[in-house]
Order: C-alpha cells, then sequence, then structure tokens
C-alpha cells in the first residue's frame, strides 16, 4: 500500500516512516467522517419517517376504534 515508508537497513531489519504514513491516516479519517455524517443524516431521516408512521397510525387506531364503536352501538339497537 505505502512501499515507500518501508526501508530495510545493512542488517535487514525494516522499518516504517510513519511521517509518510500520516497524510494516509488523515484521508481515511477524512473519508470515514464523512461516511459518519451521511450515515447519522440517513438514521435522522429514518427516525422522522418512523414518527410520523406512528404518528398516522395512532390516528387511523382511534379512527377503526371509533367506527367499532358506532357499529356496534348500531347493532345494539
Amino acid at each position: 500500500m505505502l512501499p515507500e515508508a518501508v526501508s530495510q537497513d545493512a542488517n535487514g531489519y525494516y522499518s516504517v516512516a510513519y511521517t509518510q504514513v500520516i497524510p494516509l491516516l488523515v484521508e481515511a479519517i477524512r473519508e470515514l467522517k464523512a461516511e459518519n455524517d451521511a450515515l447519522k443524516a440517513a438514521q435522522a431521516t429514518w427516525q422522522r419517517t418512523a414518527a410520523d408512521t406512528q404518528a398516522q397510525q395512532r390516528t387511523l387506531d382511534a379512527r377503526l376504534r371509533h367506527l367499532e364503536a358506532l357499529l356496534d352501538a348500531k347493532a345494539a339497537k
């Protein structure tokens, strides 16, 4: 991935020039932050949709109970 950041000394030991890795890490963090921000926005949208759906469900449940009560009252006559 970053072979230029790795070197080998005369004894065969490898080392990493971490200063060359920092820009790659910073860019990776920026990409992760952008992805995280997008996911947070999507989550907020889903939460609003869920809240709207729940409100609609409560309205429909109330209407159904009202209609059932009217039918029960009519059937009792």
